[in-house]
């Protein structure tokens, strides 16, 4: 599953985000991934390193281009 971080005022991917990390309760062999491809100081490094401590975040990666 693969989520794009590209809002960083309003956040609409947080809801998507949440809802594919649900589902992937369901499927153990997907990953969710998380994508910026518009700003490098999106904080998406952060996030992820706060959502692999949590429950399920083995299955979070994430990429900047």
């Amino acid at each position: 599953e693969v989520v794009y971080v590209n809002d960083h005022v309003h956040f609409p991917w947080v809801v998507e985000m949440k809802n594919k990390a649900a589902m992937l309760k369901d499927n153990p062999d997907k990953r969710l991934w998380l994508i910026c491809d518009s700003d490098h100081n999106s904080g998406i490094l952060g996030m992820v390193r706060c959502l692999l401590v949590e429950q399920g975040g083995d299955k979070v990666r994430s990429s900047t281009f």
